[in-house]
């Protein structure tokens, strides 16, 4: 049996990592552990890269061990890209993944057709999928930063941009040694020894951050559900408290004012009664989006329970307050609720309280909800406000 040189050895472990990365892709988009086009993507370019990689091994005719080991290579990129711009939504570019493609093959068959050297494959392939990973980390580095923070998007870019470099080395490396670095892979040179174990190692960190960045994606996704009220859409209980905590910071630190509307619906119970829970929904879901629809771009509409919702106003005194207050009560009675031939009228009790110097979360709240009952106990339909305390 004819021994392995270590050039082979790291040929045939790229192979198969590669080759086990691909399943564990497609599995991962079966379960919907990833999200199903960016994993069909990773797994393609795990295909390519195993395919690309394989016949570097596998072959014995020069021009498929190594003219097409080269030519494949910035398919692997290019998918990889595809992927990444998918899951962060970010622009496809497929007129320049086009023009990667003609270039690769037209390259890389012109090269064979005119018997180019070996390190010919070399350059091409290397300049090609360094631009590759470098325009991924230009374009989704942006992306990653503004969703999942700076962190994460230095482990998506890291390697990415690594493993360009590594292919720009490369390429300067064969155009100075053609000897040592444009020669096949699967010949056993210090260079290309080198240059496989940089691969290898590199591939594995691209496919963990990969997977790193899904799951730091499900997770920034899960903690947004957790705030998010699952009938309305609107910011939760857990939410407003944390909005409402870091307006009482922002006047702590910085002497900012701002005032909370406490909105309850008139006779909720009857609209359940009359016309079904569905209905009701249905009208709590309409509400939400007349005092989004009203509101000004600061504000923050949030469900707190039931049938309440709360209005954070930052930067807000407490006549401005009033009559966003009277404004929104008026739209919710003009704009009933229809459902098919159905009109439901709703009405609105609205109580507000501005933040005062000693107010912490429950003490304003409890203000706002004070004025609240208050507008409830004249009649419903109207807004009232907490008068401000008296210093001492």
């Amino acid at each position: 049996m004819p021994s392995t040189n270590p050039a082979e050895l790291l040929l045939l472990l790229i192979v198969m990592q590669q080759s086990l990365a691909l399943p564990a892709w497609l599995m991962c988009a079966r379960l919907g552990i990833a999200p199903a086009v960016p994993a069909w993507h990773w797994a393609a370019a795990s295909a390519f890269a195993a395919a690309s990689v394989g016949a570097a091994y596998f072959s014995q005719d020069p021009w498929y061990s190594h003219g097409l080991c080269n030519m494949l290579a910035p398919g692997i990129f290019l998918t990889l890209r595809l992927g990444l711009q998918t899951l962060f939504r970010a622009p496809r570019h497929d007129g320049e993944n086009l023009v990667v493609i003609v270039l690769s093959v037209g390259l890389s068959l012109g090269g064979g057709l005119a018997q180019a050297p070996d390190a010919w494959y070399v350059w091409v392939s290397s300049v090609l999928s360094a631009y590759c990973l470098w325009r991924c980390a230009q374009v989704v580095g942006p992306l990653v930063r503004q969703e999942l923070g700076p962190p994460a998007s230095y482990v998506v870019v890291t390697p990415l941009r690594a493993v360009a470099l590594l292919f720009l080395l490369r390429f300067a490396a064969a155009v100075a040694w053609p000897e040592g670095f444009g020669v096949p892979l699967r010949r056993d040179t210090p260079a290309n020894v080198a240059v496989l174990a940089f691969l290898m190692t590199f591939g594995l960190m691209v496919h963990l951050s990969l997977g790193l960045a899904v799951a730091l994606r499900l997770m920034a996704r899960l903690r947004q559900l957790s705030r998010l009220d699952s009938l309305t859409g609107l910011p939760n209980r857990r939410a407003a408290d944390e909005l409402l905590v870091q307006l009482i910071d922002a006047r702590d630190q910085l002497g900012q004012p701002a005032s909370v509307l406490a909105v309850d619906v008139d006779h909720f119970k009857r609209v359940n009664d009359q016309h079904g829970h569905l209905v009701g929904d249905r009208a709590l879901v309409h509400l939400g989006h007349l005092l989004q629809a009203a509101v000004r771009g600061g504000d923050v509409v949030a469900r707190v329970g039931g049938e309440e919702l709360l209005v954070l106003m930052p930067n807000t005194r407490l006549p401005e307050a009033a009559e966003l207050a009277e404004r929104l009560r008026q739209r919710v009675e003009q704009h009933p609720l229809r459902v098919g031939p159905l009109e439901v009228p709703l009405t609105v009790s609205i109580g507000l309280a501005e933040l005062q110097g000693r107010d912490g979360l429950h003490d304003w709240v409890d203000r706002a909800d004070g004025a609240l009952y208050r507008a409830k106990h004249l009649g419903r339909n109207r807004v009232e406000q907490q008068a401000l305390e008296t210093p001492a």
